[in-house]
């Protein structure tokens, strides 16, 4: 009997994830990851030449396809993507600059001037993000029209990054309805592109291409592509998802009152509510989970473990993550004082405030490299306690926090998260989860409708961390520490508009 297989390529931050998956249970079979190092040429800018991101897809799926067992086959591609970022093309197709990363935060002039035009109670329905802010695209395709007036001159094209490689893919400009929305240029309430808000940064709506729900097929892969990747043409790609909705499909956040998250580069809970619960508010983000149509309330802080990536490589050079962990699991809970903020590029939810930075706070002569490494992971702990809160004050509760991403690789990362937040966490066995789950959303492209049935991880033992109840007093002191750090130098950053 033939080993049917399904691609899952997730477009991440840092890194090009490939995943192949047996089509029955989602069982890897094979994983590859292909990093990048994103360039920043001003304060505040991130960009990353778009060709890069085809690149290393191709090199990834070449590297995954090279693993199938002699007569298997693959039956379908699915795709997992960063929000926000995007490409320009001209009208042969080609990058016109380098794509803008969604961390990028130059925008601050042009995003008064779009919320100006498009802000308001209408806008967080439309797009169920509460107010434009700069990790959105728009304001930043607003900026290239002020500052780079020749470029912008010769677009033809703006994409969203899995609307990029769909097209490098198939030939076809079609983004998923998810991170569609994170253009804030998409009306999700009327599912199409939001003439008003394109029109404000300069563009029409068919410069953005077609939209499509996640799990619909895009097309085949065409002759050009299917020779770079070594696969066959007409190998069917579907429309996936926002890679923290991927992530959450695959590990079963498909029900209202689940409870999921990723400690990755970024920080994101993601909490599901029935779709007719009433519209939210408070700050976090709504989507619609591709699987079942229920409500998806995201919260999320822009940088996370990233920190401790900026860490080892720009202050201890030379040192492993698992050597500054390891260092740190030394250092008792509450870090002797120390307390980090780790928003590297501004706030998200709630506030979305670019202001606001990274620090150390309440450094003394006693502290060192072990305490800072310490510091940063109690840090993003902190960050998911204030989201987890806000998606408990729109309604999902959860009695557990199901969890995935490069920090759940550290024992010492996930039992500082559990007594953190005083609950049971949880990380499956799910290897690189948004590739699974777009893995999954191309299954359902192709029509093979028994990926529902796939269950949530890979059906082996999940590690589970139980809260300590020893430490609870020294997080509960450290965690109000974080947060009079950070009312005191960035007010209001933390709370919720009103």
């Amino acid at each position: 009997m033939t080993e049917e297989f399904a691609l899952g390529i997730d477009l991440g931050t840092t890194a090009v994830k490939v995943g192949l998956f047996d089509a029955g249970r989602g069982v890897p079979l094979a994983l590859s990851a292909q990093e990048y190092r994103l360039s920043t040429p001003a304060p505040g800018w991130v960009e990353l030449d778009p060709s890069i991101y085809w690149e290393r897809t191709v090199a990834g799926v070449r590297e995954v396809s090279g693993k199938l067992p002699s007569g298997g086959r693959i039956v379908s591609v699915g795709l997992s993507s960063q929000g926000q970022t995007f490409a320009m093309l001209d009208h042969g197709g080609e990058p016109v600059r380098p794509a803008i990363v969604w961390i990028d935060s130059r925008a601050t002039a042009e995003l008064a001037e779009f919320a100006a035009a498009v802000g308001g109670e209408r806008f967080y329905r439309a797009t169920g993000s509460p107010f434009p802010n700069t990790v959105d695209s728009a304001p930043k395709i607003l900026w290239v029209r002020r500052n780079e007036p020749d470029v912008f001159a010769r677009v033809a094209h703006v994409l969203v990054l899995p609307a990029y490689i769909a097209y490098r893919l198939t030939g076809r400009m079609v983004a998923d309805s998810g991170d569609a929305a994170s253009t804030s240029l998409y009306d999700a309430e009327a599912g199409g592109w939001w003439p008003e808000a394109v029109a404000a940064v300069g563009l029409e709506p068919a410069m953005l291409g077609r939209v499509a729900e996640g799990g619909t097929l895009i097309g085949g892969i065409d002759a050009t592509a299917a020779d770079e990747l070594g696969l066959l043409a007409g190998l069917p790609v579907g429309a996936g998802a926002n890679d923290q909705t991927c992530a959450a499909i695959a590990m079963g956040n498909r029900a209202p009152g689940t409870l999921t998250g990723t400690v990755g580069t970024a920080l994101a809970v993601l909490g599901t509510a029935p779709a007719a619960a009433p519209h939210p508010g408070g700050g976090v983000l709504v989507t619609r989970n591709p699987i079942g149509g229920h409500r998806l309330l995201l919260a999320y802080t822009k940088t996370a473990a990233i920190m401790l990536t900026w860490f080892r490589d720009k202050v201890v050079t030379g040192r492993s993550y698992e050597e500054l962990l390891s260092e740190a699991a030394q250092v008792p809970a509450g870090c002797e004082g120390l307390t980090a903020l780790p928003h590297l590029s501004g706030m998200a939810t709630p506030s979305f405030d670019d202001a606001v930075r990274g620090g150390f706070v309440g450094l003394s002569i006693q502290h060192g490299r072990r305490h800072m490494t310490r510091a940063i992971v109690e840090s993003v702990c902190f960050g998911a306690r204030d989201c987890i809160g806000l998606i408990r004050d729109a309604g999902v509760e959860g009695d557990a926090f199901i969890v995935s991403g490069g920090a759940t690789r550290s024992s010492v990362w996930m039992q500082a998260l559990a007594d953190v937040l005083g609950m049971r966490v949880r990380v499956p066995d799910c290897p690189e989860a948004a590739c699974r789950g777009g893995a999954l959303l191309g299954l359902l492209a192709a029509g093979r409708q028994e990926a529902l049935d796939w269950p949530a991880g890979t059906g082996q033992a999940s590690a589970s961390y139980v809260p300590d109840p020893a430490v609870r007093p020294a997080y509960e002191a450290a965690y109000e520490r974080y947060g009079r750090a950070m009312d005191a130098l960035y007010p209001g950053a933390r709370m919720r508009p009103r």
